[in-house]
């Protein structure tokens, strides 16, 4: 996974993800309940590693299902996907979640 931080985010994937997510209600809501199903209030880095996993296969199978496919497309797209921090996606969310009381 490449670093080059890009808007205070890991990278320009990691952000762009998070910005696609963030700026869709339904998506939004959608990762709010996984979220709630991740949280761990006694231990907030437990919830987000088990989240960073549902995020990751969630945008991949779900969001981008050609990610896998052996074309231009779906190559190209898989390999964007690689980059993504997921466990920095998931502690964003899990800190919101944390902050905004359940």
């Amino acid at each position: 996974m490449t670093h080059k931080e890009y808007n205070g985010w890991w990278n320009y994937e990691t952000w762009s993800v998070n910005l696609i997510i963030d700026n869709d209600e339904g998506l939004q809501e959608q990762a709010r309940e996984m979220t709630k199903a991740h949280f761990d209030e006694d231990d907030e880095d437990k919830g987000a590693y088990s989240l960073s996993g549902e995020l990751k296969e969630w945008v991949s199978d779900d969001l981008c299902p050609h990610s896998s496919e052996p074309t231009l497309e779906g190559q190209l797209l898989g390999a964007a996907l690689s980059e993504v921090n997921w466990q920095e996606i998931a502690e964003h969310y899990v800190e919101d979640f944390a902050k905004e009381g359940k």
